[in-house]
């Protein structure tokens, strides 16, 4: 096999000038090499005389065949020529010219030169041949070399082939085994599996057929559509015929007529099969049947709007506390959600004989409808529901045996709504008490299922508690009045009371006084102490009198107030002088500290010294003589403080809030020494909130009380 010729590589003209530049390089060394070694070999005949008379150009043979072996053949003529004329001039006679005497001088140059000429071609061709030789077999290495790399080359192209003809036999197999198993899946999975050309045409779907009992004619094309149901015909088409235009996901729900005639729903899928262009070779899809998903979604759905509907009649009911219409909101309700042609609300009330009557409310139906009709009566088919004892729920109420059983009607009486369906639940309270019934009726048999008796159930619980809650807000309304008129009763009595007292008290005192000024004429000192002690007992009533006339007209709501910007310091001022004449009396300590502070508050004047008087008095009477009494006033950005503190005999923690209630006091025993009604402080707290302030105290027993009268600041 012999390999192709590498062509001769294209130079450029730069190269071209190098490569002759190195020729004539090679050239003149190999020239200078000539002359050289003919110098060299005419020098080395000259000096051996006795050996050149025998052989004279032996040296310079030598040199032709040196020069020619190594620099060329023109080296080898030019090493020649340069020999035979330094022999004729240096070695043959005459010396030193280049005359030629003999003939046989002539015959020994022409030979030399051409035995040189030969040997120099000899030897210049032989090196050319050799170096031929070395480069073709460099050439043929080469060569070799590359046979055995191609050689590696099929080889190893050769495994690959082996290697991917293995490859694709395993592929075949695992394709013949993927087939295989898909047709295995395909028959086994609940899925059913379809096909269609390219366009979406049917060419036979044998488990279609299976199903629905159509033939293959039939089924071709788009036939397969005449099983659809009529209703989802038109958008199965449009879905089907979408994803084909869109080469998409095929997905779809419809109800299938199957060969027996009963329509069940299916869901379909399907993919577009593509090639390695892009375009589609076919579909494939699968088909499932879906009825009892359905159902049980559509189960799902009835039973979130179950729930949705009872919590929003619940919420409905919540918010509504007057029977009335928390009945008639239940019955329409319940109306609407079961679909009934009428429904009825009847009060489970007990007449004289114990049987049930009541008012009603209807929906539906005129109230004129049942008008002229008795109440229900505890009959077999109505005491269930009065009784509280279960639902009824009839499809045909007329073929109950328990219909028709009691005179006078034996059924329903004449000009009576027609009604066959017929479903009715009690309504029971949380105490077990039975409120009433609620009752429903279509003149069509069948028209109430389960589904409608758990609504009306629900129903009925939210209707059983909005009812307890309504009864309970009325009990709450009418003892509400009631106290309410009661408070005015109180009120009116000790308003009476109190001015029919003041008047008699006013003329014991003003007798007394007449008395003690001896008018009536001259008193012993017994008697005047006798006159001092019924004046006194007289201002303590009067005092009781005027307390509890206030206290009324508190709780009455008739006290006004003038609320203005009051200065508190000028209002506290002038409080210490009223009760002056008792403080000396015990040898107390009483200061007004400000702290130089002139705040303004927004108040009552007189209401705030009436307070702070209050409760000067009470510091008066529990403090021992030479305790100290101390009016302090504090402000900050939102309030101003009124304080009063004094170094009395204090109050029990737990007794705190119990001193503000009326007529409570700290001494309860029948031997107390400190007059009081215990209206004081009650008094004063509410005046203090009337004025959109409070009255709090901090105190401990043996240390002393501080009370804090709390206003909003100017």
């Amino acid at each position: 096999m012999t390999a192709p010729t590498t062509p001769p590589p294209t130079l450029t003209s730069a190269e071209h000038r190098a490569a002759r530049r190195e020729r004539f390089t090679q050239r003149t060394v190999g020239f200078a090499l000539a002359i050289i070694l003919a110098v060299a070999a005419t020098a080395l005949t000259y000096a051996l005389p006795g050996f050149t008379a025998r052989a004279v150009f032996f040296f310079h043979i030598a040199a032709i065949i040196v020069v020619s072996w190594y620099a060329g053949r023109r080296a080898g003529l030019v090493c020649a020529l340069a020999s035979a004329a330094l022999v004729q001039y240096f070695i043959l006679g005459p010396a030193h010219s280049f005359r030629i005497v003999q003939g046989l001088d002539a015959v020994r140059l022409l030979a030399f030169l051409v035995l040189g000429t030969i040997i120099g071609v000899l030897s210049g061709g032989l090196r050319d041949a050799m170096r031929r030789a070395d480069a073709q077999a460099e050439e043929l290495q080469d060569q070799a070399m590359e046979l055995e790399q191609q050689i590696e080359q099929s080889q190893a192209m050769a495994a690959q082939l082996e290697e991917s003809n293995e490859e694709l036999q395993r592929g075949e197999e695992s394709l013949r085994r993927s087939e295989r198993r898909y047709r295995a899946l395909a028959e086994a999975m609940s899925d059913m599996v379809w096909t269609t050309d390219a366009n979406g045409m049917v060419e036979d779907m044998p488990v279609w057929r299976e199903l629905t009992g159509q033939t293959v004619d039939e089924v071709r094309g788009q036939g397969w559509l005449d099983a659809v149901h009529p209703d989802d015909r038109k958008r199965s088409n449009l879905v089907w015929a979408k994803a084909v235009a869109e080469r998409g996901l095929y997905e779809n729900e419809y109800r299938l007529r199957l060969k027996d005639g009963e329509y069940r729903w299916y869901r379909a899928r399907g993919v577009p099969v593509l090639d390695e262009g892009g375009n589609v070779v076919e579909w494939v899809g699968t088909f499932r049947d879906v009825e009892a998903r359905r159902r049980e979604r559509q189960r799902r759905e009835e039973e979130e709007a179950l729930v949705t509907t009872v919590q929003r009649i619940g919420g409905t009911l919540a918010g509504e506390l007057h029977v009335d219409r928390i009945v008639q909101t239940v019955t329409d309700a319940a109306t609407e959600v079961t679909g009934a042609q009428f429904g009825a609300f009847f009060y489970n009330l007990v007449d004289a004989r114990g049987e049930s009557y009541t008012l009603y409310s209807l929906s539906g139906v005129p109230r004129e409808a049942f008008s002229r009709f008795p109440m229900p009566r505890n009959t077999p088919v109505f005491a269930p529901t009065f009784h509280g004892t279960g639902t009824v729920r009839s499809d045909d109420i007329t073929a109950d045996p328990r219909y028709g059983q009691m005179a006078p009607h034996y059924g329903m009486p004449k000009g009576h709504l027609p009604v066959r369906s017929y479903l009715a639940v009690p309504v029971v309270s949380r105490g077990g008490e039975v409120l009433g019934g609620l009752f429903f009726g279509h003149s069509e048999p069948g028209r109430f299922n389960e589904r409608h008796e758990r609504i009306v159930s629900g129903i009925a619980g939210w209707a059983a508690v909005a009812m307890d809650n309504g009864r309970l807000y009325e009990a709450e309304r009418s003892a509400r009045r009631e106290a309410e008129a009661a408070s005015r009763a109180k009120s009116e009595f000790l308003t009476m009371m109190s001015h029919e007292l003041r008047t008699p008290l006013n003329a014991i005192g003003g007798y007394a006084q007449i008395l003690a000024m001896g008018i009536r004429g001259p008193i012993s000192d017994a008697q005047a102490t006798d006159l001092d002690r019924i004046a006194r007992s007289q201002r303590h009533l009067l005092s009781i009198i005027n307390d509890i006339l206030n206290l009324a007209r508190i709780e009455s709501g008739r006290v006004s107030y003038q609320i203005e910007d009051v200065d508190v310091v000028d209002t506290l001022s002038a409080v210490p002088s009223l009760v002056a004449p008792l403080v000396e009396e015990k040898r107390l300590t009483l200061t007004l500290d400000t702290n130089g502070d002139a705040p303004r508050a927004r108040a009552d004047r007189e209401k705030v010294q009436q307070i702070v008087l209050n409760l000067l008095s009470n510091a008066v009477k529990f403090t021992e003589p030479g305790g100290k009494i101390r009016i302090g006033c504090e402000a900050d950005d939102e309030a101003v403080h009124v304080l009063v503190s004094d170094t009395g005999a204090g109050i029990p923690p737990e007794r705190h809030e119990a001193i503000f209630e009326p007529f409570v006091q700290l001494d309860t025993s029948l031997t107390r020494t400190r007059e009081g009604t215990g209206l004081g402080l009650a008094i004063s707290r509410d005046l203090a909130r009337g004025m959109n302030g409070s009255l709090t105290v901090e105190s401990a027993v043996g240390v002393g009380s501080t009370f804090r009268l709390t206003l909003p600041r100017a």
